[in-house]
């Protein structure tokens, strides 16, 4: 339909109905944490609902009405877009020129999203027939098709016989002879990477067959569907080489390829696997080749070779609309980074895809691998479009922990997980190389390297790994039986040994595997030992660095069973006696790491106070009630706070940079809560004081220690902040 004769005009007038809706969504918003993600999904899930009941509301009238969406042009663009793929989905899209007016500080990009949106729309409709390809028990040149090994979108795999080397088995890639994958293959040598032996084309089919080794083996994602049966959490490495290897075909461990394959815990043959295909990747990267289509059946895992990486098919020219078409069809959206995507629909964007999305897509892999489920893709019947459009919100709200569904995966793994598929390229490891570095270290239960992991309980557990036989050499001879088989009940006749070392060496092996029957037994002598330590007096600076250290292993111990109100009491009982330890205390003990872990944690029981705090005035805020008796009351509260906010700022000095972050925005909150009160001339001055310096405090951090979202983010979130300041400041003025 026309431009000209639209069924229905946009919504635009904001009715009283339509002022109730905004408000609810930002209600709803609130509730949910505030995430731009959660408010963009908000605001598309409001489009649709509108558009289902006939409505065609305009995206510019929640930009009117929530203002916080033109902080970022990117959310801009994505709800515009939206709203252009419904209009088209009832038939009444307008030209993409025309539509571009009515936004018209965000033409220039979305112009080009559009006029690519219908480039893509008219592959997806007018895409030509997949060729014919020859059946098994064909030839195909000089080869004789015996069976099919795996197919794709536009390929078939076969397993032939050369009849000029006496029928050699072979595997035979055939497809469309299109593309540069033989040369591109050609120039890459690394043991896992599938090798091309030669190539050879068919003029009268328009087919090539691409001729490589036959090494028997599976894709990945056929045996991860030999692995469903099997619970993520309930595999062992045993599970992953029985499905690996096809029926008349073992895998020898004794071969090169698989020598120090990991035989035991199954996420370490996960970590294995990772590692050989970030080396592969890192191997054509360097060679300027990016893979550009890693995916579980781009993976083969041979009996005799290990993990083979396969099929540079969108290594050169993939930005054709037809190719994001054959992409879809293929399976490979759904494992394609925010960039990749993004430049399906702008291919000015084509630029911006580097080694890293390659990167992306194999931290999806790996968290498949990890927990059994592959990443969604939309129906079949949604258009290509916005197709797209829908993984990249997938991908702006970010993957969930992948600890939620497999609970053995390591805190370490779960936070190199969450770097390979930050939304932002720049957020990511910085190559395939440094992941592979991350992945091994894991393995060995060293620290990470690129990334830092963020369980104090894992590092202590690891660190006692690495150093068990230093620490068996050192040991005495009863601390050597401690240490033993006969472990549980042999501490109760020890004397002489340090409580908190035992309580470490109990927690420590209460969590091997290899004692998983004995594991609730072995944690509740830990907890003995911990607490005879801090019933006992401290005498010295190490008797109260052991205290100190006690009570925060108690802590640690009661969060992880789920007893929150024993965990606050021990930490609040560390915290005072870190406040009796000053400078000096500290450099004496030697304990300047373990503390500034420790601030962490305080730091973060500091921010749970003042959010909580905090959350009761917001209730007041979003009812206008600000100037209410219960508002005043809850000022005073916050005053009384201040001694505490004030300790938990110092301690944040030495916190990781998100806490400290998280410490500064709520203390902005809160002092800002204040400010909204009749206040004293004198107090008034010093909370607007404190406000300015911890926000400008707090923007310096981000701006040094945050990624480029964060900065945005958190800029965002401040100078609102401040905006709200002065609004409600000049409403005091108007009120008085």
């Amino acid at each position: 339909m026309s431009e000209g004769s639209p069924k229905r005009p946009p919504t635009e007038n904001v009715s009283d109905s339509s002022t109730t809706r905004f408000r609810e969504l930002r209600e709803h918003w609130q509730r949910e944490g505030q995430s731009p993600s959660v408010l963009i999904r908000l605001v598309k899930t409001d489009l649709q609902r509108r558009f289902d009941l006939g409505e065609r509301p305009a995206v510019r009238a929640y930009l009117d009405a929530i203002p916080v969406l033109r902080d970022d042009s990117n959310w801009v663009l994505s709800l515009v877009y939206e709203e252009y793929c419904l209009l088209q989905e009832v038939g009444e899209a307008p030209s993409p020129d025309s539509f571009c007016n009515r936004y018209e500080s965000w033409r220039d990009s979305l112009i080009s999203q559009l006029n690519y949106h219908q480039l893509l729309s008219q592959a997806a409709g007018g895409m030509p027939r997949l060729p014919r390809f020859p059946e098994p028990g064909e030839y195909f040149m000089k080869y004789h098709l015996r069976s099919i090994l795996g197919q794709g979108g536009a390929a078939r795999v076969f397993l032939a016989e050369d009849d000029k080397l006496g029928g050699r088995p072979t595997a035979l890639k055939i497809s469309a002879n299109r593309g540069e994958e033989p040369s591109i293959m050609a120039r890459l040598k690394h043991r896992n990477i599938m090798e091309v032996l030669n190539v050879d084309f068919d003029e009268e089919s328009g087919l090539r067959g691409l001729c490589m080794p036959y090494l028997p083996g599976l894709p990945l994602d056929q045996i991860l569907d030999r692995m469903c049966a099997t619970r993520p959490e309930d595999r062992t490495a045993q599970t992953l080489l029985d499905a690996i290897a096809p029926e008349g075909h073992s895998i020898g461990l004794d071969q090169p390829a698989w020598t120090d394959f990991p035989t035991e815990a199954y996420v370490d043959a996960c970590l294995w696997l990772a590692a050989q295909l970030a080396d592969a990747l890192a191997h054509a990267h360097d060679r300027d080749v990016l893979h550009r289509d890693v995916k579980p059946a781009n993976v083969l895992i041979s009996c005799s070779d290990g993990p083979q990486l396969i099929d540079f098919n969108l290594a050169h020219d993939p930005h054709t609309p037809e190719r994001a078409e054959s992409a879809l069809r293929g399976g490979t959206l759904p494992y394609m980074a925010p960039e990749q995507l993004r430049a399906f629909l702008d291919p000015i964007q084509w630029d911006s895809v580097g080694p890293t999305a390659d990167v992306y897509a194999l931290g999806l892999v790996l968290r498949e691998l990890l927990i059994g489920t592959r990443p969604e893709a939309p129906p079949a019947n949604v258009p290509l479009p916005r197709t797209i459009n829908e993984l990249l919100d997938v991908r702006f709200a970010g993957w969930p922990s992948t600890r939620i569904e497999n609970p053995k995966v390591p805190y370490a793994l779960d936070a190199i997980l969450a770097r390979c598929l930050a939304f932002e390229p720049s957020d990511r490891y910085p190559s395939a190389k440094a992941l592979a570095e991350d992945l091994r270290a894991l393995l060995r239960r060293q620290p990470l390297v690129y990334e830092r992991n963020p369980s104090l309980r894992e590092r202590l557990n690891f660190w006692l790994h690495r150093n068990r036989r230093n620490l068996t050499a050192s040991a005495s001879a009863a601390l050597i039986l401690f240490c033993g088989i006969g472990i549980a009940g042999a501490a109760k006749s020890f004397s002489g040994v340090d409580h908190f070392e035992r309580g470490l060496v109990f927690y420590n092996r209460s969590l091997s595997p290899a004692n998983i029957e004995q594991a609730d037994e072995l944690l509740e002598d830990a907890k003995v030992e911990f607490l005879t330590v801090v019933q006992g007096e401290a005498r010295t600076l190490e008797d109260r660095s052991n205290h100190l250290r006690s009570y925060h292993a108690l802590a640690v111990i009661a969060k992880e069973e789920g007893d929150l109100a024993t965990h606050n009491q021990m930490l609040t009982q560390a915290i005072h006696l870190y406040q009796a330890l000053d400078q000096t205390d500290v450099s004496i003990l030697g304990h300047e790491d373990w503390l500034e872990e420790f601030c962490t944690y305080v730091t973060n029981l500091y921010v749970q106070k003042v959010l909580e705090a905090n959350a009761k005035f917001e209730r007041l805020l979003s009812n206008k009630l600000i100037h209410s008796e219960e508002a005043h009351q809850q000022v005073i509260e916050l005053l009384k706070l201040e001694p505490e906010i004030e300790l938990g700022l110092s301690y944040s000095k030495k916190a990781s940079p998100e806490i400290r972050i998280r410490m500064h925005w709520a203390t902005a909150f809160a002092y800002d809560t204040i400010l909204t009160q009749r206040v004293s001339p004198d107090v008034r001055k010093h909370y607007s004081q404190r406000f300015q310096t911890i926000t400008a405090q707090a923007l310096d951090l981000i701006e040094k220690e945050g990624s480029q979202s964060e900065v945005r983010k958190y800029e965002t979130e401040f100078i609102q902040l401040r905006n709200e300041r002065d609004s409600w400041d000049q409403r005091k003025m108007s009120s008085e």
